[in-house]
């Protein structure tokens, strides 16, 4: 018996012992994929009223809906993504109505606002009101308001639309709407269609995972890699001057049709892409990628086969062709000499770049790209001249001595033409002093 009671404390002590090893295992493959950088798939999300609605106002694709005190407004933003914009007022509101673009809100107690501002009072006649029969040219809709049932007469004969539940019917701009649920609709015919209710949402580009994308944009090796964007794909611009945790998104847009690009690291289910106006980040799955031929190499060659050139200004030396901090593997100082090895050049970015090798002041060799405006020609005459060896065994390169000889004749005549002319301005001088003399 009490051998079984130990065998069993036993295997309770391994259950325990591989359950918290689990629960780690679990906590540890959970940790790993939040690590990793995940791009939403879409950014679409749909307006949901939970409560009913109270009233409702349409401008062509611009949609107020109140629903007690909460006001939610679906209309376009410049860029022509649809946004929602959510207010809440202190009171419940009881009437809304577009004019001339305008929403005006009016709420229980009869005050009446302009949108978005519900502080000061405004006037508006709120003319729209549900109703419950709205005649057209060739048709007409008739509300049951007590029991919610729709029809629809047409030629004289009448169309049930529905199971009930309607309320709250209007016409704006020639078109019927009526409201079931928490569901605004557009009467076509004997058909309720619902009105569009979504709307883009870019919070979900916030607080992106960066994964080992700040490893792998300074990684060596870079090879060159052009993509599309493709149509209708959305891409957020990040802040890549510095990569820490999270990305910090600065906007995110929608491809309109096709943009070119080019490709600087991949993490998680992203790219991460560079264009003139800044890095981004997209979902590796919405681009197409491109054949990217280097050009020719057109720097300036010696007669040893090399191509050096000096740096005009301090500048980074960069993993690939985009100067930003994220990407800089190096400084360089003014005067240095580097070896150019690859020219790079795309029609969509502005600047042209060279890779270059450059040997540091402590023996490492560093290669990566430098914009060209910060390369000068070397100047390869210089390693023409003829060289001496010194007793430390130092070579060094002596100026013409041809030259040196030249200029010192030409100093030491200078020397003599004005000692001459200088004794020959003297001596009439000394004939007149000699004349006073004697006249004396």
């Amino acid at each position: 018996m009490n051998t079984l009671k130990r065998a069993t404390k036993a295997l309770a002590a391994t259950v325990a012992a591989a359950t918290i090893i689990c629960a780690f295992c679990t906590t540890g493959v959970a940790a790993a994929a939040n690590d990793e950088t995940v791009y939403p798939d879409d950014f679409t999300r749909t307006l949901a009223i939970d409560g009913g609605i109270t009233d409702y106002a349409v401008d062509g694709d611009n949609l107020a809906l109140a629903s007690k005190t909460t006001i939610y407004v679906l209309g376009r933003d410049e860029a022509g993504d649809r946004k929602l914009e959510t207010v809440v007022h202190e009171s419940e509101i009881c009437d809304l109505d577009y004019e001339s673009g305008n929403l005006y809100v009016r709420n229980t107690f009869g005050n009446v606002f302009l949108y978005p501002d519900l502080a000061t009072p405004a006037l508006h006649e709120f003319t729209q009101k549900g109703q419950w029969k709205i005649e057209l040219d060739d048709c007409m809709y008739m509300l049951d308001i007590s029991s919610g049932t729709l029809s629809y007469w047409k030629d004289g004969k009448m169309t049930t639309i529905g199971d009930g539940g309607y309320n709250n019917m209007k016409v704006y701009d020639g078109e019927v709407y009526v409201v079931n649920g928490s569901v605004p609709y557009r009467l076509d015919g004997a058909e309720a269609i619902a009105l569009d209710m979504s709307y883009v949402d870019y919070s979900g580009a916030d607080g992106i995972s960066t994964g080992n994308t700040a490893e792998l944009l300074k990684a060596d090796g870079y090879k060159v890699t052009t993509a599309i964007i493709n149509g209708g794909a959305y891409y957020t611009e990040i802040d890549a001057e510095a990569i820490g945790e999270h990305f910090t998104q600065i906007q995110t847009y929608k491809a309109s049709g096709e943009k070119p690009c080019l490709v600087l690291a991949e993490s998680g289910n992203a790219s991460i892409i560079a264009m003139n106006d800044g890095v981004y980040i997209v979902a590796t799955e919405n681009l197409s990628l491109r054949d990217y031929s280097a050009p020719a190499n057109d720097w300036a060659e010696g007669a040893d086969g090399r191509r050096l050139a000096n740096i005009v200004e301090e500048t980074g030396i960069y993993s690939s062709p985009c100067m930003v901090a994220s990407t800089e593997i190096a400084r360089i100082e003014r005067g240095a000499t580097v070896t150019v090895t690859e020219k790079f050049a795309l029609d969509f970015i502005d600047n042209v770049y060279y890779r270059v090798t450059y040997e540091d002041g402590e023996g490492n060799s560093v290669s990566g790209f430098v914009a060209a405006g910060f390369l000068d020609e070397y100047d390869y005459a210089a390693d023409t001249l003829p060289g001496e060896s010194k007793p430390d065994g130092e070579f060094v390169y002596d100026t013409d001595v041809t030259t040196v000889i030249l200029a010192l004749i030409i100093v030491g005549l200078v020397i003599l033409a004005i000692a001459y002319l200088t004794v020959v301005g003297t001596k009439p001088q000394a004939k007149r002093n000699d004349k006073d003399r004697e006249d004396k």
